[in-house]
């Protein structure tokens, strides 16, 4: 009965356009018999403060540490005195938690649904409780996610580790957080190939006298202001009665053809109205989270541009991903060599039979298993990280084989292939900001901000007949302020031929040109989900 349902349900994949394979269907059921608390009968009917330890943990941080804060006069002096040896411990990491901006957490939230910028605050949040000393903590990009406030609050925190005995070491791009850093190193001047040299290192008093540095410039506000471009608002489309998470039944209007701004602090529900319910609704063809959803017919497309992997992520490149491959590999069959040689144009690919290395199978590297530590990959010897065989790479096209050309960066490959409809794409990728990168650059490389880039350049190079809806979650990730205003360029192009773009953001800069800016708040979780302006 069972392999009949999934047939069925297959046939039904198949003439679903929502639904891209089977595996969509597949999806968590709670156990009938814990109903999802995980632990024996038993052990439910042991309480504390009113409530099992599954009640307990379903709470939010800040519910939690107010629960356990006033326990005085809920229990008898026996529980009183055991508690003040256990719950002192429990308080401050809770309150530590809470004080980095993720209150709004449930104590039992997986930490495979956390965000990059939560799960590495969470991470922090266990090492402050630690009390260790002489140890060197590495941090990239912890304000994501974060407004002003946390930001301060992020600071100070990192301060009190510094003053217990240890070294923190942070690549970061927000100048409020730059401003509280006892020591600089500013890398450049570029980035990619262009990059790896250090432009300025010393304490942050000492960056005046450097007044070349784009960090002086950046916090001195040395830079030309960034023109808001004015547009006139287009049909309505939104939301109403929007109620997953922490929405409070709230509805949301926003206007087609412009640059839309969704801003609060962390935790206040701004993912979960434009993921959760706006895009949800959208792929489903039908209110998600919400009672109603209007307007959105007006759009041929709505793309969720995030910071996830790229599928497949080793195998897939810069140039595979984009489609820039398929136009080299033209190029590189159009050649003498591989016309003698009787090569057809899937041959240049290195995941074909006839054009992979066979000693890698076109990866370009090796994976060697270690014991006692992670996989780690080196260069093939053979074909020397190009990833094809002799046979193709003695394909030359202006003296290069396909895989060294694959080895050039976006910039480099610009200047190699002069005017085309390569050089249209490559010119695409620059615009948004990622020229640095190399063409066959393994995806599982690329930072989210890079992949989140990598996407939208993706969508921009492809034709469309209607309108677009753009949807961002937090795109000035891994931006520097000169990265920013590239981006707010590209921002302003889409909305110009007619399409809007929707950010999810925290950053002032691009806040700024927003045509229309969504408050949420006014705090996070339970105290957040309302629609502020």
């Amino acid at each position: 009965g069972l392999c009949n349902y999934i047939d069925d349900e297959y046939q039904r994949v198949l003439h679903n356009k929502s639904l891209k394979n089977i595996e969509e269907l597949l999806h968590d059921v709670e156990c009938p018999t814990c109903n999802g608390s995980r632990l024996k009968s038993e052990l439910l009917s042991t309480q504390f403060l009113g409530k099992n330890i599954h009640e307990l943990s379903q709470l939010s941080i800040s519910s939690c540490l107010q629960l356990i804060s006033d326990i005085e006069s809920q229990v008898d002096a026996a529980v009183l005195a055991i508690s003040q040896v256990v719950l002192p411990n429990v308080i401050k990491s809770l309150q530590t938690i809470e004080d980095l901006g993720l209150g709004y957490l449930d104590v039992d939230r997986a930490v495979s649904t956390l965000s990059g910028g939560e799960r590495q605050r969470v991470t922090l949040a266990g090492q402050l409780s630690t009390h260790l000393f002489g140890v060197i903590y590495v941090l990239d990009e912890p304000t994501i996610g974060l407004d002003k406030g946390q930001v301060a609050v992020l600071s100070e925190l990192l301060k009190s580790i510094v003053a217990n005995g240890n070294t923190v070491i942070v690549v970061e791009h927000d100048p409020v957080f730059i401003r509280t850093s006892d020591y600089l190193i500013e890398m450049g001047p570029g980035a990619g190939k262009s990059g790896g040299e250090v432009m300025f290192q010393g304490r942050l008093s000492e960056i005046n006298k450097c007044k070349d540095s784009v960090t002086y410039q950046l916090l001195h506000d040395k830079d030309a202001k960034i023109i808001k471009k004015s547009n006139k608002k287009g049909k309505t489309f939104g939301v109403k009665g929007a109620f997953a998470n922490n929405l409070k039944q709230i509805d949301v209007d926003f206007y087609s053809q412009q640059i839309i701004a969704v801003k609060g602090v962390s935790g206040s529900g701004k993912s979960s109205l434009v993921k959760e319910v706006l895009f949800n609704s959208w792929q489903n063809y039908r209110p998600i989270g919400c009672e109603i959803v209007h307007g959105m017919e007006q759009f041929e497309d709505v793309l969720l541009i995030d910071q996830t992997a790229l599928k497949q992520s080793r195998l897939s490149t810069p140039a595979s991903y984009t489609g820039i491959l398929e136009h080299i590999k033209t190029e590189f069959s159009k050649t003498g060599a591989a016309k003698t040689a009787g090569f057809k144009k899937s041959d240049f690919s290195y995941q074909s039979k006839n054009g992979k290395c066979k000693v890698c199978s076109g990866y370009g590297k090796l994976k060697t298993s270690m014991d006692f530590m992670s996989d780690i990959w080196l260069v093939c010897d053979t074909c020397h990280g190009l990833r094809y065989n002799d046979a193709i790479l003695t394909c030359k096209l202006r003296d290069y084989s396909i895989g060294e050309v694959l080895q050039m960066s976006v910039q480099e490959a610009v200047d190699f292939f002069g005017k085309g409809v390569i050089t249209d794409s490559l010119n695409t990728l620059r615009q948004v900001g990622v020229g640095h990168l190399i063409l066959g650059q393994a995806g599982n490389t690329l930072s989210g901000g890079e992949a989140q880039r990598l996407k939208l350049a993706s969508s921009l190079m492809q034709k469309r007949k209607g309108t677009t809806l753009y949807l961002f979650d937090e795109p000035s990730t891994g931006l520097h302020y000169y990265d920013l205003k590239q981006l707010i360029t590209v921002f302003q192009s889409i909305v110009a031929r007619g399409d809007t773009v929707l950010f999810i953001e925290h950053n002032d800069t691009l806040i700024t040109v927003a045509n229309h800016v969504i408050t949420l708040g006014p705090g996070s979780g339970e105290n957040g989900g309302e629609l502020i302006k």
